[in-house]
Formats: structure tokens, sequence, C-alpha cells
């Protein structure tokens, strides 16, 4: 009787015989890579029958394939792999993956599946630390610039305050044409009982104001002249055309917004300044 022969392709074949033969070889130890070269039969044929061999032993029953049923086996292959590769199919299938309703369904299912909601709430909440604690990092930061500012202020209005130490404010002095804002507070003085002279005056002038009369600011050259004039302000009530003069320090805009608050909310006797 001649051998039986299995078709793999159309240019060799190979003896049943001839495969089984190879496969007991690589049962007896030899790599199928080994028994390919030594068989001259190509590695994906014995590789294939030597799984073969294995899920039959394992299962407990042996596989036999006549010749007719490989022959049958290949040209199924053989035509499913015609089918697949041709033109018609691949443009078919490119343009079905390409269609509007295709990509509409893929990224529905895509969006709607938990593994992308499960994946996009991740990524949100990464980035969402990562911005938290950026945004830690710089209210930190705003808050020490905050404090060193607010200090720079202080130190600031301080130096400010300490420029005005010899200055004082007077309201109520009724203002005239062609005035001499410092023989009016040299007058004041004297009302009072503080002689002063143009001498000790070193500035004297009335300030911008939409009230009148116009407040007069006026700058001594002395500090205990100014502080003198301030400890007899209060014999002004007592001087006839004075009662509703008033003589204050000259304060910088915040000490006065402060001296303003406290006046407004705490009982005025006592509230005063003193610089």
């Amino acid at each position: 009787m001649p051998p039986k022969y299995v078709k793999f392709s159309n240019i060799q074949q190979y003896s049943q015989e001839e495969i089984q033969t190879a496969i007991y070889s690589i049962k007896q130890g030899i790599s199928v890579r080994q028994a390919s070269h030594n068989f001259n039969i190509p590695y994906s044929t014995l590789q294939r029958h030597s799984t073969n061999e294995e899920e039959s032993f394992g299962s407990g029953r042996q596989t036999v394939f006549t010749a007719e049923e490989e022959n049958h086996l290949f040209h199924a292959i053989t035509v499913l792999e015609e089918i697949l590769t041709t033109e018609t199919f691949v443009k078919e299938i490119h343009e079905k993956l390409l269609s509007s309703e295709f990509i509409n369904n893929l990224c529905r299912s895509i969006v709607e599946s938990d593994i992308f909601i499960q994946t996009i709430a991740t990524l949100v909440d990464n980035k969402l630390n990562v911005y938290e604690t950026k945004l830690s990092v710089l209210e930190e930061e705003n808050k020490q610039l905050k404090s060193h500012i607010h200090s720079i202020q202080a130190k600031v209005n301080d130096m400010d305050q300490y420029s005005k130490r010899k200055d004082v404010i007077i309201t109520g002095i009724p203002q005239t044409p062609e005035e001499d804002t410092t023989k009016l507070v040299i007058n004041l003085a004297k009302e009072i009982g503080f002689d002063l002279n143009v001498k000790d005056i070193y500035a004297s002038h009335r300030l911008p104001s939409k009230s009148q009369p116009k407040p007069n600011i006026v700058g001594f050259l002395r500090y205990t002249d100014r502080t003198e004039l301030l400890k007899r302000r209060r014999q002004l009530k007592d001087v006839n055309g004075y009662q509703k003069v008033y003589i204050n320090e000259h304060l910088t805009k915040l000490n006065l917004d402060l001296f303003h608050h406290a006046r407004q909310n705490l009982p005025k006797h006592n509230v005063y300044t003193r610089y």
C-alpha cells in the first residue's frame, strides 16, 4: 500500500510516517526546531502536530487525521485566507471601520464602559491631588507675603508718623484773603499763654479740603514747642472767638482712620493719641 501523504503547501508533501517519525524524535527529547532541520519538515507543521499529540494524550484519546481530512482542512484554511485578503473584503472592512455608525457605537461603548469611567475618575483624582498640593503651596506663600507686606506697611507708617511728630493740625480758624497763617498761629498761642515767634515755626499753610474754613498745618522747629501747644489746647474753649478751634496731632491716614474707628466704637473720653 502506498504511504498516505498530507498536503501542507503547494510545493511540498510529507508522508504520515515521516511526520510520525519526526514527532517520535521530539518525544525522545530533541527540540522541534532540530527535528524540523533533521527531517526537512517545516517547523510550523511539526509544532502543530506536536501540540495535537499532547492535547490528545492529555484528554485520554488520540486524534488521527486521514490524508483526506488533512487536505480538506488545508483547503478550508486556504479559502479563508483568500477571502480575508481579497481587495473587496479589505475595502468593506475599511469602510465599515470608518463609518459614522461604527465610530459612534464604538465611542459609546468605550465611554459607557466601567473601565473607561474608572480610568477617567482616577485621572481626575490624580490631577486634583496635584492642583490641591500646588494650591496649598500658593496659599502658604500668599500668607507669608501678606504678613511681610503688613510688616512693611507698619514700618512705613511708623516712619511717616515720626516725620510728622513736630506738626499740628489746627481747624476752625476763619479764613481771610491774603492771610498770614504763621501770624494766625502765633496769635492763637498768645491767647492761651504760650509765646511763639516766627523763628519757632518752619512752615504753616492751609490744607486742601472741601470743608470751610480749611484746616491749617503747622510745623515747629522743636518738638517741645509742638508738645507745649497741645498741652494748652483745652484752654481754647474759654477764649472768646476760639471755642470752635481745635488743635490735633498730625496723624498718618492709617492712624487717623484707626483713631476715628476707636472714637466711634469706644467711650470717647478713653480714646486719645500721643505721638
